[in-house]
Parts: structure tokens; C-alpha cells; sequence
């Protein structure tokens, strides 16, 4: 005979109780599908990111984008192989790659691996039909050339590659905004780069937008692959324009030359993130600028007498690009030289503090630098009074030295005292005259011609040529006072201010024979002076290129009536020849010309005579000042960023999907493990009479454990297995419906479905695990019982408390509510955090004290009455059974009432937009390039728009500017390391005086003074943070940094990093995604933007909403302004949130109605324990169909009790909620779930009990 050994055993048994061990592997099944499918739909969202960014990405793996314009010379020897670190600059004599050689470039080396092209990603098109306008903004446009489709897109060749000029290609999506087809005309705008900044008065305002019409589509390329190319953390699908790079070049203006490359590593190349960092950094340190890579012009300027032009390949300032700067014969015995030096200036007009530093660094003092600044008016003045004076030293942090320097140089340096008080004007007004600040360095310049003492050195002073002083009358001593533009515009606008000087000296200046003209310098009878210089002055288009004063192109209007004949024939004669001289120093001060932009237009070098030891040529120069450049080429973004590894690092994702799921669906697992240990207890209950055998018969309980874990082993791995399966399909139910009825929280329908191995291993074991614990603590519960009682049938029932304990229970209730109501006063009138911490503070309280309140009730039942007939009695009767086990009934109802109360109670956080989201502005506009006038102006507004500007009349806008960065907002599920930073002027907080109807947002912690706190000091250091204001969606889900007040922020942008301090956070905000800082604070970290670029507007009565979007939108659609509701977009920012509290609810119904099965299996459980009583009950005269009526009715208490519990908790803890802001709650969704919960929870229970009820009387008594 076979002995039964344990296995056997076990097998056994699953084979014999094989129906409720199904039961049990069904709910096992179920927890561990939950758990899989959270993990796989994690999986599904970072699988999702990281094939966007390899599918847009194609084989690129690092970016340079710079705001200059390079030659592909710079590019020639940079190679995938090299490891080297060189450091000498590139000879600047190499001839510049030209553009008919771009296309001919070899597809492997460097050369191929090393793609120049131009990038503009912030552009706009147009396609204008019969309809209207269609337009997309914030685009991306890219000038590509064969080597690029060659490298990065070879299936697309025959399309694009052959691109000729006015030809373009669009992605799908694009072409789908526009409504285009192959065939089709659209425009193109984009901003000119480089150029005199436009917020100074000098720089163009009104033509920076570059149109290009009649571009006609030749290709529609899919948005997978290169059509789809990206550099952006965005899983939004980019819109992408390709053309001929010389169709932008031409355009542009800028030759042959780049403002982009990309860094294709070999194909056999496979770099993990450490080596692509490694690879672009070995790239940056062959990177190797000339100074035109860089903006900058270097030039000799030699002025010889006599002056017989010869030519040197130099422009000069003579009224023409194509003149020359050399005059006279250079290597002549008998021509005198008057000037000989070289010059460095910038294409921006300023060159800027870092490249000065940088400079001065590396040499050693014999450069020069220079200010040259355009005066107004220049007037002489007398003191109607007695003479007034005042300080007027430069701020020391406007003064370019090193502290040692500066008080040492300060005597010679500073402004001084100026005159001050009521003055009378003594002379005519002398219009539009070059202001120069020059350093005197190793040579005096200016001090031969000082005509006055010392002690009058301490007033502010200057030195004015003779033909000023002619038209003046002025001499030594004499004020003057100079009228200019403040350096800097305010709001697009020029703001004239006052200085006066004391003439300290004149300087001569020669008049020559025959004036300028163009493509021929001023010839001279007698030798000139030093003075005699136009070069002083920097080359201004629109200004140094013109034959007189009346044809410039001036970015302001000029006062014609102050133009006298004597000034045209200044201009003729001498061009812009400054007229007056000040210390470097003092004109480079903030009181004077210095600006964010720069305090430097030119540094001149000298160059010596051959036979000396410091004699120094043109190339040796350029090399030299090359060399001390490349500590500035990441700043001049001669740098290539490692876009592949980086946006790879943020396809991790800013929401972990996984986790987030796990924990919307903590309510299905809890119910589930809830079900399995019911179905156990269920299937345990009818082998007691197997358990106390065994018990009797010398089995300890750990040893009949042992047997019945073996078997429930294989149950739970059967379910876990089967559970894996199912998560799978769960989960790809839940990316289905991420990608339709939640793609709210992912803004976009990118996901597809994926999952990795370990997530499900991870899955199973954690489903398999908790499972065998739950089981095991029910298994260790009824090996306790004795052997006898198990014989029996077992018995779980428990005795009435004492009343002592009954009581305790009661006090412990009402404090519990007392305690529930001091949170409900202490939540009125809190918001955000504080009213989310009161409302589930009190709930959860309400909770607490009615479970132990029903708790009392059933510990407190009286005795059974089984004479009861009436329906009050089968009620009664009801309640009591619901009582005789206690702590089961009110485990029951307790998981009920949370889940209801979580599910009804989620509805306060389903946000509406509200006014207080956009403080009033009820619209919201971003342009895709910089607008540099005050679109706030009515007549800025009438002079663009004309009589389209009615709707305008009173409407009301805020400007701001913009760090165009990455969306931080909810919507973004990259990680975000550069979020978009605005610039807030102080304006916003003074229109809370002017009307009540805007700038009232609603804060989630206040700052002192609202915006103005933003005004505080900040370098954007560790030891000066710079504050800040941020939605606390932001900073809590997004940056993960800065979600209270005081909180730093750290953020890297570029080499930079910058550090802020949180000084208020707004609550659902239409800025969710942006830091806001102050506009002053702004410019001082981002010097180089201009302009104005985000938008917050009030429409006004004068028109509607949708007539004040389209008036703006037409009148600057050159700049890809794009003005949208704000409400619209606060609701889609908002719709995240409530998303995820949709998906929320929705999930914790499922789990709520897994629970409510699980009351059905404590319900049958209880029948299993009762069959005796309720045989009894049918043998004295009780029909089944009362006894089903009884049954039913203590699973309507538990199922009724739990979701009115919770429902009314949830009720209590709202309001609130409802006294401060009435009865918007949107409670149909949550009772509808909870009302389907209930009716299938009572058909459940009358199938359950109808199907309990089919066993016989004498099947009950006979274990009785």
C-alpha cells in the first residue's frame, strides 16, 4: 500500500476542493493583475518617451546651436576619433569652406559625421486661401543641405535632397494645421539674428521679422523619422519646415555660413550616455572660433598725409561698406603717419563685458577701449542761480576694472561733481553728435589738451573738437549739457535724460579739402589730427551708411527742424567724427552709456614699430585674441550638447506611471487580498471537520498549516500566473484608455503599449507573496481553534463586550467627532494644501468615530427574539445577526465607508477654471519671435492695426519677457531641467490700484506684497538667490524643488547654475510650468534677450474676446503671436489633475465593487456558520423566502451602512468647500458610481442567498 506522503497530500486536496480553490486563484489572480498592470503601464509611458526620442532623434547624438553665424570652416576638423584636448585656435587665414562645396562633403570622416545646418526653432508660417488665414507658430525650420539627408534621412533623399530655393517640406502634422498639400504656397517668418540689440535705442524695432513668401511645398514627410525631428523634452509632435540652407542664407544675409551642426557618431558606434558626453565634449575642445565666428570684426586703420587712397581690403565708416580704411600711401617715405592701429568692434554694436574681461585678461594694458554713444542735442548752459553741484561718481559695479584698479585710476576717471539747479540755454542746440568715452591707457590722449587746473578735473568734464566749440561758443570751463536716450528702451520705447559737463579742453580738428564720399574718404590740404577719426565710431547700418543726416534710417524719428545746414556739412565732411570726449570710465558707467548690452563699442590695439620686441601682425593678433576667446566658446554656445543622452535621461519621465498607478489602484488591491482571504475562509469553513481530524489525531497547528500551505502554494502561483496574464491585458486596457478617455494626463496619444520582464517578475512575486501572507494569517486564525470546535464545524462567534468597554467605545466616538468638527470651522476660508489637509483630516475623524459608534451599537445588541414576524421584526432580527460577529461587521463596513469616501469625496479636487487662475486676463498670447514695441500703447496698437484696432480700444496687456525653455508644467511628462523663466515688471502689482478686475490670483502661499516681493535683491547665486514665484504644481511635481516658501531652487542653463529662492506659490494657475521672476532681475541673468514674448491681456468691453485675438494675431503675425483663452488653456492644464482624480474614482469603484463581493462571501461565509440556526428556523415554520429575506437584509446593512457612512463623512468634511464657494461640486459621476456599486452589490447578495438557500432542513440537522 502507498504511504501518503505531504505532496501527495496536497495534490490531492487541490484536486478535491479544486472548485474553491478556483475561487481563491481567481481573486489571487486579480491582486496580482492589478499589480502587474500598474508596473507594465509605467513600462508603456518610459518605453513610449524613450522611442519618441530615438525616432526624432534619428542618429544625431549632439547639438551645437549658437546665436552667431559660423563658417563650416569650423567644423572641418572635428572627428569622432580624435581624443586629443588641442589648444591653439584654428590659423585665421584658412580659406571658409563656400557654399557650393557643402554639398559635396564626404559621407564619412568628420565631415560626414559633422552636419552644419541652419536652425531657426522658433518660427511661424502662414497659408492664406479664400477661407482665411491658417497659421502655425513655434515652429521649427531647418536649412539642410544633401549631406544632411544623406546622414540623417537617407529613404527621403529623392524627396528632399533636391530641394531647390523657394522649395520647402512639412511634416504631416504641420501640413495638417496649415490644411496644405504638395503644391501648395505658405510664408515663412523668423527673426534676424545678431545686429544692434533692439531694446537699445539704436536697434531696429520694427523689421527683425524676416518674411519669406511663395514657398512652395514640394514634400509632406511623415512625422516618424526626420519629419519628426526634435531636440525639445516634449511628447507633443513638433512642427518642422525644411528647406535649402541657401534659401535661408540668402535671406539671413549671412553667406555661406551656419548657425548649427550635428554630431552623428560612425554606425558602428554605440555609445552608451557616458561615452556620447565624453564624445561631445572632445568635440567642444577642437571647436576653435575665428573672431568671426564670434560677431566680431578685427581691422587696421591707418591714416596717412598725405592721403592718396591705397587699398587694404578694409571697410571703413565713410558712408560706405565698400570704402577703404586705409588713406594715404603705407609704405611711403614721405607720407606722415596720423593714425595706425588695429580695431576690434561687433556686429551687435557693443562688445560685451565677458569678451572685454576676457580680453584685458591677456594683454598687458596697451589696448584701448572705447564707448561711443549717439548725443541728441548738445547744448552750452549758464547756472541762473548760485552754482549747485553734486556727486555724480559712477556706481563701482558699472566700472569694467578689477577694486584695485578702480580706486586707483578713480581721480582721472570718475564723473565728479556735475552743476545742477535751473541753467539758461546759451546756444543753439547742436543735434545728433557722436559722444566717445576713450580709455587713456599707456599713451594720454587727452591731456595735452586740458585747459583747465586740477581742481576743476573734480567736476564731471569733457573735451569737445574746435568745430563744436565754433558752434558753440564754447571754451575751457563752460557747461555743457548733452540730451541722449537712456541705453536701454522702457517698454520698446526711448526715454530722453540730461547730463552737463565743464569743457575741460578743446581738441583740434582739421577740415578737409573735399569731403566724403561714397567709396572715397576725405581729402585733406593740411595733415589731419588724431581727432579727424570716424572710426571712433562703430558701424551702425542705417546710420554710418548714408550721405547725409536727412536720409538715415534712424530707429527713432528725427527732429529735422534741429538739423541746420552746418550739421549736413559736418556730416559731409567729416561723417560721425565724434565731437565730444569723456573719460572712458564715466561713459561707461549705468549713469551714462553702459547698459546689460555692454560698455565697450570698440578696443583698439597699437601697432608698434617693426624693430621693437612687441611688434605684432595682423594674424598673430587675431591668434592671440582668438586664444583668449575659448574660455567664452560655451558661453557663445560653441558647445555641443549631448541631446541624445540628455533627453533619454528625461524619457525616465517626471511621473512615475507605475507608482501612480499602483497607487490609484490601492483600493482594487486591498479589495482584492480582501476577497481572497473571504473565499478562503469561505472554502476553510467546510474543512473544519478535515482540520480538527487531523488536529485530533497529533497535528500541531504549525504542521497543519504546513500541509495546507503546500497546497495553497500551488494555488497562488497558478493565480499569480494566470494574474500576469490578465495584468497584461489590464494594462493594455489602461494604456487604451490613456489614449482616449485620460489622455488628458498625457496631453498627447504617443503611448504604445510595451512591458519589460523584471516588471513582470516584480508583478508576480509581489502578487504571489502577499497572497501566501494573507492566506497564512487566515490559516494561523483557524488552526488556533480547538479540535472539538473544528469537529464541530467551527465557530467564530465573539461575546459582548463588557459595558465598561462599551462605553470607552462611545466616549472615544464623540471625541473623535468633536474633534471632526473643530477641523471643519478651522477649513474655512484655507486653500490649497491647508483646505486639502483639513477636508481629509475631518473626513477621516467622521469615519473613525461613526465605525466606533456602530461598533458600540452591535457590541450593544439585545437578545435574539425569534418570535419577531413583522417586517420591523426581520429587520430587527437583521441588525442582531449583523452583531454576533462585531469586529468582522465593522472591518466590513470600514473598508466600505473609506472607499465610498475617497470615491464621493474626490469631486473637490475635480478644479474648474476660475477667474483667479489668470487674475482677470481673460487671454493669454506668446509670439514665436520677440515683439520689441509696447503692444500695451493704443497708439502702437493704432499705428500696426489702423482702424483694426477698435476691439482694442480698452483692452488691457501685460508684457513679459520670456527664457524660452521647456515645459514645466503637468502636461510635460519629460523630466525638466530648463523650464521656461518669465520676466514680470512691477506693473502687474500697480494694476491692482488702477481696476479690481485683474491681477487677483489665487495663491497657495502669499508673499508679502504679492509680485512686489519679486523686486527683492538676487544675483542668482548660492549666497543671492533670486526670488521667485511658481505654480505649487510646478515645483512639487514637475522641478521637485521649491514647494514652500523659502524653498532654493538650483537649475542649469547652459554652463550656468542659477539659484532662486520661492517667495510665493499660486494655486491653479494659468502659469503652471513657468518661473516668474522680476523683469530687473531678468535682464540681469539674460543680457542678451530682447523684447517681449508672453502676453496677458484683459479683452475690455470695446470688443470680444474673439475679435481682440484675431486683431492682435493679424496685426503681429510676422511674429507668430498666438493668442488663445485663458480660460481654454487653464482648463487643460487643469484637466491632468482631474484626470487622474476621474481615473481615481474610477479605479477605487472597481476596487469598492471587488470589496462589495467580498461582503457577499462574508455573508455566505456567515450562512455556512449558521446552517444549523437557520435549518432550526425552517423546521419551526420560517419559509426560505423569509429567510432569504433576512439574509438579504443584513448584507443591505453592511453594503447600505458603509457607502451612507462615507458618503455622509465626505458630505460633512465638503463644507467648506460648499460655504465658500457654493454648490459647484460635481457629484453626478461619483453617486452614479456608487449607486451602480449598490445594485450590483444586491444582486449579487439575492443570487448569493437564493443559492445558499437550496440546501435542505434535514442536510442542516443532522449536524446538529
Amino acid at each position: 500500500m502507498n504511504s501518503l506522503n505531504p505532496a501527495k497530500l496536497a495534490i490531492r486536496s487541490l484536486r478535491f476542493f479544486a472548485k474553491s480553490h478556483l475561487s481563491v486563484g481567481l481573486g489571487i489572480a486579480a491582486a496580482t493583475a492589478v499589480i502587474v498592470g500598474a508596473l507594465v503601464v509605467g513600462d508603456s509611458v518610459r518605453g513610449s518617451l524613450r522611442r519618441l526620442v530615438l525616432d526624432r532623434l534619428a542618429n544625431v547624438e549632439g547639438l551645437l546651436h549658437a546665436p552667431t553665424f559660423f563658417e563650416p570652416r569650423l567644423l572641418d576638423e572635428l572627428s569622432y576619433e580624435s581624443t586629443s584636448d588641442s589648444d591653439q585656435p584654428t590659423n585665421a587665414s584658412d580659406t571658409a569652406s563656400k557654399r557650393e562645396s557643402q554639398d559635396k562633403q564626404s559621407d564619412g570622416g568628420a565631415s560626414g559625421h559633422i552636419i552644419p545646418l541652419i536652425y531657426l526653432p522658433s518660427s511661424t508660417v502662414e497659408r492664406r486661401t479664400t477661407e482665411g488665414v491658417h497659421r502655425s507658430t513655434k515652429l521649427q525650420i531647418f536649412g539642410a543641405t544633401e549631406t544632411f539627408w544623406k546622414n540623417i534621412a537617407p529613404q527621403a533623399t529623392e524627396l528632399t535632397a533636391s530641394l531647390q530655393a523657394d522649395e520647402i517640406a512639412l511634416n504631416q502634422s504641420l501640413a495638417t494645421e496649415l490644411q496644405a498639400q504638395v503644391g501648395d504656397e505658405v510664408t515663412l517668418h523668423f527673426d534676424r539674428a545678431g545686429g544692434v540689440p533692439p531694446d537699445s535705442p539704436l536697434g531696429n524695432r520694427d523689421g527683425n521679422a524676416i518674411n519669406l513668401p511663395r514657398q512652395r511645398i514640394v514634400a509632406i514627410l511623415p512625422d516618424v523619422g526626420v519629419g519628426g525631428l526634435s531636440f525639445a523634452s516634449s511628447q507633443t509632435v513638433p512642427r518642422n519646415v525644411f528647406c535649402h540652407a541657401a534659401t535661408l542664407q540668402d535671406a539671413l544675409e549671412c553667406g555661406t555660413r551656419f548657425n548649427a551642426a550635428l554630431a552623428l557618431p560612425p554606425p558602428s558606434a554605440a555609445l552608451t550616455p557616458e561615452q556620447a558626453d565624453q564624445w561631445c565634449r572632445q568635440l567642444d575642445s577642437q571647436l576653435h572660433p575665428v573672431l568671426e565666428d564670434y560677431g566680431l570684426k578685427l581691422e587696421r586703420i591707418t591714416l596717412r598725409f598725405p592721403n592718396t587712397p591705397q587699398k587694404s581690403g578694409q571697410a571703413a565708416n565713410t558712408g560706405t561698406d565698400q570704402a577703404e580704411v586705409t588713406t594715404g600711401d603705407p609704405a611711403g617715405d614721405s607720407a606722415t603717419t596720423i593714425t595706425d592701429y588695429y580695431q576690434l568692434s561687433s556686429r551687435k554694436l557693443l562688445i560685451d563685458n565677458a569678451t572685454v574681461h576676457a580680453i584685458s585678461d591677456h594683454f598687458d594694458g596697451s589696448e584701448t577701449k572705447l564707448l561711443a554713444y549717439l548725443a541728441n542735442t548738445i547744448t552750452k548752459v549758464t547756472s541762473t542761480s548760485t552754482s549747485e553741484f553734486e556727486s555724480t561718481a559712477p556706481d563701482s559695479d558699472s566700472i569694467l576694472l578689477p577694486e584695485s584698479q578702480r580706486s586707483r585710476r578713480y581721480g582721472r576717471m570718475g564723473r565728479g561733481r556735475t552743476l545742477t539747479g535751473p541753467v539758461a540755454v546759451a546756444s543753439r542746440p547742436v543735434p545728433y553728435s557722436i559722444v566717445v568715452g576713450v580709455e587713456e591707457s599707456s599713451v594720454p590722449l587727452m591731456q595735452p589738451y586740458t585747459a583747465v587746473d586740477g581742481m576743476s578735473l573734480r567736476y564731471s568734464h569733457c573735451w569737445i573738437n574746435s568745430w563744436l566749440a565754433q558752434q558753440l561758443d564754447a571754451k575751457p570751463s563752460d557747461w555743457l549739457e548733452i540730451s541722449y536716450f537712456e541705453p536701454e528702451t522702457i517698454d520698446g520705447r526711448e526715454h530722453q535724460r540730461q547730463a552737463r559737463f565743464m569743457v575741460a579742453g578743446i581738441v583740434p580738428l582739421t577740415e578737409p579739402e573735399q569731403g566724403y564720399r561714397r567709396g572715397r574718404p576725405a581729402v585733406y590740404a593740411t595733415p589731419p589730427t588724431i581727432f579727424n577719426d570716424p572710426n571712433l565710431t562703430p558701424t551702425v547700418p542705417g546710420l554710418t551708411d548714408k550721405d547725409s543726416i536727412a536720409s538715415w534710417d534712424a530707429p527713432f524719428p528725427l527732429d529735422m527742424d534741429l538739423i541746420k545746414p552746418a550739421d549736413d556739412d559736418y556730416f559731409e565732411r567729416y561723417r560721425l567724427t565724434p565731437k565730444l570726449f569723456l573719460s572712458y570710465y564715466a561713459a561707461a558707467s549705468n549713469e551714462l552709456f553702459g547698459s546689460r548690452f555692454g560698455q565697450t563699442t570698440s578696443i583698439r590695439f597699437p601697432i608698434e614699430n617693426s624693430a621693437t620686441e612687441n611688434s605684432i601682425g595682423e594674424a598673430q593678433l587675431r591668434e592671440k585674441i582668438a586664444a583668449a576667446l575659448l574660455e567664452l566658446r560655451p558661453e557663445n554656445g560653441f558647445r555641443f550638447e549631448s541631446v541624445r543622452s540628455k533627453l533619454l535621461k528625461a524619457a525616465a519621465g517626471t511621473t512615475p506611471f507605475d507608482m501612480l498607478f499602483l497607487s490609484l489602484s490601492f483600493f482594487v488591491i486591498v479589495a482584492a487580498l480582501m476577497l481572497v482571504a473571504l473565499l478562503f475562509k469561505l472554502g476553510i469553513s467546510q474543512r473544519t471537520s478535515q482540520l480538527g481530524l487531523l488536529a485530533a489525531q497529533g497535528f500541531s497547528p504549525a504542521r497543519i498549516r504546513g500541509l495546507l500551505l503546500r497546497e495553497l502554494a500551488l494555488v497562488a502561483l497558478g493565480g499569480a500566473s494566470l494574474g500576469v496574464a490578465l495584468g497584461l491585458g489590464y494594462a493594455w486596457a489602461m494604456v487604451a484608455t490613456l489614449q482616449t478617455w485620460w489622455v488628458g494626463a498625457i496631453s498627447a496619444p504617443f503611448l504604445t503599449f510595451s512591458f519589460t520582464w523584471p516588471s513582470l517578475l516584480i508583478g508576480a512575486s509581489a502578487g504571489l507573496l502577499m497572497s501566501i501572507c494573507t492566506l497564512d494569517l487566515v490559516l494561523r486564525r483557524a488552526s488556533r481553534q480547538a479540535p472539538l470546535e473544528l469537529l464541530r464545524g467551527g465557530s467564530e462567534e465573539t461575546s459582548v463586550s463588557s459595558l465598561a468597554l462599551r462605553r470607552g467605545l462611545l466616549v472615544a466616538a464623540a471625541l473623535f467627532a468633536m474633534s471632526a468638527m473643530s477641523l471643519l470651522i478651522a477649513g474655512i476660508g484655507q486653500t490649497g494644501m491647508a483646505r486639502a489637509g483639513s477636508f481629509f483630516g475631518c473626513g477621516m475623524l467622521l469615519l473613525i468615530a461613526g465605525l466606533l459608534a456602530i461598533h458600540y451599537a452591535l457590541q450593544s445588541r439585545a437578545s435574539l427574539d425569534l418570535t419577531a414576524t413583522s417586517t420591523r421584526g426581520l429587520l430587527s432580527l437583521a441588525w442582531r445577526t449583523v452583531g454576533r460577529n462585531p469586529l468582522r461587521s465593522s472591518l466590513a463596513l470600514g473598508l466600505l465607508s473609506v472607499a465610498s469616501f475617497l470615491i464621493a469625496s474626490m469631486s473637490v479636487f475635480q478644479v474648474s477654471p476660475d477667474s483667479r487662475g489668470y487674475g482677470g486676463f481673460d487671454l493669454i498670447a506668446e509670439s514665436s519671435q520677440p515683439i520689441y514695441r509696447d503692444i500695451a500703447s493704443g497708439t502702437v496698437r493704432a499705428e500696426q492695426l489702423g482702424s483694426d484696432a477698435k476691439p482694442l480700444e480698452d483692452a488691457l496687456i501685460l508684457a513679459a519677457r520670456m527664457k524660452p525653455g521647456q515645459d514645466a508644467s503637468c502636461n510635460n511628462l519629460f523630466q525638466v531641467e530648463q523650464p521656461t523663466i518669465l520676466g514680470i515688471p512691477d506693473r502687474l502689482e500697480q494694476l491692482k490700484d488702477f481696476t479690481n478686475e485683474v491681477a487677483n490670483f489665487q495663491w497657495a502661499a502669499e508673499p508679502d506684497g504679492e509680485w512686489l516681493a519679486l523686486e527683492a535683491f538676487g544675483e542668482g547665486t548660492a549666497e543671492s538667490p533670486m526670488p521667485v514665484i511658481l505654480d505649487q504644481n510646478t515645483a512639487a511635481w514637475s522641478l521637485k524643488q521649491g514647494a514652500s516658501p523659502g524653498a532654493p531652487i538650483v537649475l542649469k542653463y547652459g554652463d550656468r547654475e542659477l539659484h532662486f529662492r520661492t517667495v510665493g506659490l499660486l494655486a491653479n494657475s494659468v502659469l503652471q510650468g513657468k518661473l516668474m521672476i522680476s523683469e530687473s532681475n531678468f535682464k540681469k541673468l539674460f543680457p542678451e534677450l530682447n523684447g517681449y514674448r508672453f502676453f496677458l491681456i484683459h479683452s475690455g468691453q470695446s470688443g470680444t474676446e474673439t475679435e481682440v485675438a484675431a486683431a492682435l494675431e493679424k496685426g503681429w503675425s510676422a511674429e507668430g503671436l498666438d493668442v488663445t483663452s485663458s480660460r481654454e488653456t487653464l482648463q487643460r492644464l487643469l484637466g491632468v489633475q482631474n484626470t487622474y482624480i476621474s481615473a481615481f474614482q474610477s479605479l477605487g469603484a472597481l476596487g469598492l465593487l471587488l470589496g462589495t463581493f467580498g461582503l457577499i462571501a462574508v455573508q455566505l461565509r456567515s450562512v455556512w456558520e449558521r446552517r444549523r440556526e437557520l435549518a432550526l428556523l425552517q423546521a419551526i415554520g420560517f419559509s426560505k423566502s423569509r429567510i432569504a429575506h433576512m439574509l438579504t437584509l443584513e448584507t443591505a446593512l453592511l453594503l447600505g451602512g458603509g457607502l451612507l457612512l462615507g458618503s455622509l463623512a465626505a458630505t460633512i468634511a465638503l463644507l467648506p468647500y460648499v460655504i465658500e464657494n457654493g454648490t459647484r461640486l460635481s457629484l453626478l459621476g461619483p453617486l452614479a458610481m456608487l449607486a451602480g456599486v449598490l445594485l450590483a452589490g444586491f444582486i449579487a447578495a439575492i443570487i448569493a442567498v437564493h443559492s445558499a438557500m437550496k440546501k435542505t432542513v434535514l442536510a442542516g440537522l443532522r449536524s446538529e
